[in-house]
């Protein structure tokens, strides 16, 4: 007897991710993690290699993203955030493609049909993203610090700044002093307080 086999044609995962700006808020070495803080609410993610308050760029992917219609309380999952769901995209089967509208930030999620079903995911009903923190690996997270610093935005604040301090300098009042000055003495003695000059015949009474 032979055996017959049949192959069954497996769809592709489509990839959606979502690329989010943020910021370092803190760092936790005793568990290895860090915290970010972006438009919408904090994430926690395994310990990055940038500095507090520095810009990155953090990617998260659809597949990692997790749908829950309450509150979650008694999971794993760190990262919760509540949104209200946009648009539900069937993609190739068994595929769905569930976008949220978290506030600022739009996020994709990719589900089975069967949890859009069981769940009842539409659009406007308001539920919970999860993303895990492991899913948010080191090559998710980019600095973001060249982009910053080369952006004409930065350099119009520095120079904005620079002006300000150059003005500041200029226009600040110069300290009393007495008795004449040399146009080429340095500004550090300018500030120094001289004794009046002594007239003579004034004598000082005892």
């Amino acid at each position: 007897m032979s055996a017959r086999r049949s192959q069954l044609a497996k769809s592709e995962t489509p990839a959606f991710a979502t690329t989010l700006n943020a910021r370092v808020l803190r760092h936790d070495p005793e568990h290895g993690l860090s915290t970010l803080f972006f438009g919408d609410g904090e994430l926690r993610v395994p310990l990055v290699d940038a500095a507090i308050d520095s810009g990155v760029k953090v990617t998260i992917f659809a597949r990692d993203v997790s749908i829950a219609l309450s509150r979650p309380m008694d999971v794993s999952i760190t990262n919760r955030l509540p949104g209200t769901i946009l648009a539900v995209e069937p993609q190739a089967i068994p595929y769905v493609r569930v976008v949220f509208n978290l506030g600022v930030t739009q996020l994709d999620a990719l589900v089975t049909t069967e949890s859009v079903e069981r769940l009842g995911l539409e659009p406007g009903l308001r539920a919970w993203a999860m993303i895990k923190s492991v899913a948010i690996g080191k090559d998710a997270v980019e600095a973001d610090l060249p982009q910053l610093a080369a952006g004409p935005c930065y350099k119009r604040r520095i120079e904005r700044r620079r002006e300000f301090g150059q003005c500041l300098r200029a226009c600040a009042p110069r300290p009393p002093f007495h008795g004449a000055v040399k146009r080429d003495e340095p500004l550090a003695e300018i500030g120094k307080l001289r004794p009046p000059p002594r007239r003579p015949g004034n004598r000082t009474l005892m």
